[in-house]
């Protein structure tokens, strides 16, 4: 199954590891990620984003210096092609969710209940889409083509 999986050598050097600031499309809070240092002000995130959908798990992105610290300035290589945002309606079915990500190769973030995760290819959505049409109180698919689906 595919799986996110580096296509070049992540950062042997730990100290290359830095923090990003991501801006929220929702509040003044902005989200900080970590990402690899790859060369020149291209980093590789390296965590599923929660507030933001701009970028995602694995991607390219190109960062300044700024006020606080390195800020994301722009997307160079998209490699998270579908996001999904949820809540579980019963926390009992984790362990399947856990089975269902691993089995896909999907990756999960989880911000007090509520759920983003990042899918490498289009492959596994409909799998995922199905687990949260049954376990989901709501949830939010966003193809990184701009298409946006879910339910409420």
């Amino acid at each position: 199954m595919p799986a996110y999986r580096y296509q070049d050598q992540p950062s042997a050097d730990p100290s290359a590891r830095v923090k990003i600031r991501l801006p929220s499309p929702v509040s003044e809070v902005a989200e900080w990620v970590w990402a690899d240092h790859l060369r020149d002000d291209l980093y590789r995130i390296q965590n599923v984003p929660f507030l933001t959908t701009e970028v995602g798990l694995h991607d390219v992105v190109l960062a300044l210096n700024g006020r606080d610290g390195l800020e994301y300035v722009d997307l160079i290589e998209r490699r998270t092609l579908v996001r999904f945002d949820f809540a579980l309606d019963d926390p009992s079915v984790h362990s399947e969710l856990t089975a269902l990500v691993h089995e896909h190769g999907i990756a999960v973030e989880n911000g007090g209940g509520e759920l983003a995760a990042n899918l490498p290819d289009r492959a596994a959505a409909p799998a995922l889409r199905d687990f949260l049409e049954q376990h989901a109180s709501w949830f939010e698919q966003v193809d990184f083509t701009g298409a946006r689906a879910g339910r409420t």
